[in-house]
């Protein structure tokens, strides 16, 4: 939430959050934004897995390297 007592700054970068945010350290602002971007692409992957996987010249090792195991767990599960 955005309340005054929040001290968020909004319009700041990832790499200005990184280096002058006193609250966070970088190692828990590295793991937020990779769960983040984990939750984007599984996002993704939900709700366009068929184009995904019929436009994906390469091989599925090649996928799986991409998404991670975690996510290609996911993807697989769909097909």
């Amino acid at each position: 939430h955005f309340s005054p007592q929040a001290n968020i700054n909004t319009s700041a970068t990832f790499l200005q959050l990184l280096v002058n945010d006193c609250h966070s350290s970088q190692k828990n602002l590295i793991r937020n934004l990779h769960r983040l971007t984990s939750s984007v692409m599984e996002t993704y992957i939900t709700y366009f897995h068929y184009e995904v996987a019929s436009t994906f010249y390469r091989s599925m090792a090649d996928l799986k390297y991409l998404l991670g195991n975690s996510l290609y767990t996911k993807f697989k599960a769909l097909n």
